[in-house]
């Protein structure tokens, strides 16, 4: 990669240089539009490349406290988009220091271990898609909305003494499944955007009608093609209802869905309310209980995603 290739707006489809690009572009191709049948889309997900290794390299560097600042820069340094992303938030009015950060060790030390690991997640999984045309869907949305429920399930897993790189992942994952949707089936898409618009039916509803499965379902299998942690992949399977199981409010799935839920009835994604979200019992429950607790929460979100959406061009226009 030689350039910054950011979540996307409208017009950045052409700019993006990843390698999964050209692999989803065949496969949507490939693929007969519209419907599609379960077995072969998920055949398309498993073609598709892995994430990159220069950013899992940084990822690793970056959440080991034995590794000091010069090695956790070096893998940075050594992917050109990573290294201009991360010198352009740390450049960024947010942190008061604009133009004057000229090296990635330096950026690392103002941005902090946590943020800029957030940063190369999200530079990495967002350089696997390329935008597609989808009539109805909002690509800048959809990343606002995976940024602040990944920076919301990070918050809530740090006060549920959960792993918060994994909170942060599954949260920025959980609904990539509608992304690859979008990519590889855009007519099919675009029809069950339209069914849920007109009221008709659920979006879960309408995906599962004309695509053959739901967005959840096949976000699981992404993570799994990506060799993500179980944990991370069962997590983005069952953000939507993680309390079938019966198990207690205390895994990876629940601070997912709890962050979502969050995110959608409060509008701290700067994106509006979709309709109040409902949060199941034990959610609910969990949230009576922390109280003001959560207006931390709230805050981290809006601050984390001002600053990110800055350095990634996540503005409407």
């Amino acid at each position: 990669m030689q350039t910054c290739t950011c979540p996307p707006s409208a017009s950045a489809g052409a700019a993006s240089a990843a390698p999964a690009s050209d692999a989803l572009g065949d496969a949507a191709a490939r693929c007969g539009e519209p419907g599609a049948q379960p077995g072969e889309l998920l055949r398309r997900l498993s073609s598709l490349p892995p994430l990159p290794q220069a950013a899992l390299k940084a990822l690793q560097a970056l959440q080991d406290d034995r590794l000091g600042l010069q090695q956790c820069a070096q893998p940075l340094e050594q992917d050109a988009a990573l290294a201009a992303c991360t010198l352009r938030l740390a450049n960024s009015s947010f942190y008061g220091v604009a133009g004057r950060v000229l090296r990635v060790q330096d950026a690392v030390a103002i941005l902090g271990r946590r943020t800029t690991s957030n940063l190369v997640a999200t530079v990495m999984v967002s350089n696997q898609f390329t935008p597609a045309r989808v009539p109805g869907f909002d690509f800048v949305g959809f990343w606002r909305h995976a940024l602040s429920t990944a920076l919301a399930a990070q918050a809530l897993a740090r006060q549920l003494e959960q792993d918060e790189p994994s909170a942060f992942m599954a949260g920025l994952l959980h609904d990539m499944g509608r992304l690859a949707m979008a990519v590889l089936w855009p007519q099919a898409m675009a029809q069950a955007l339209a069914l849920h618009a007109r009221g008709e039916m659920p979006l879960g509803e309408a995906e599962q009608r004309m695509l053959g499965l739901g967005h959840a379902a096949m976000g699981q299998h992404l993570a799994l093609h990506w060799r993500l942690p179980q944990a991370v992949a069962w997590a983005i399977g069952q953000h939507h209802d993680p309390f079938d199981a019966g198990v207690p409010l205390a895994t990876l799935g629940h601070t997912v869905h709890l962050a979502d839920s969050l995110v959608r009835v409060l509008a701290v994604d700067g994106i509006g309310r979709q309709g109040l979200a409902r949060l199941a019992e034990p959610a609910a429950a969990y949230v009576a209980l922390q109280g003001d607790r959560l207006l931390s929460v709230l805050g981290e979100i809006q601050s984390g995603v001002a600053t990110i959406s800055q350095a990634l061009g996540l503005h409407r226009k």
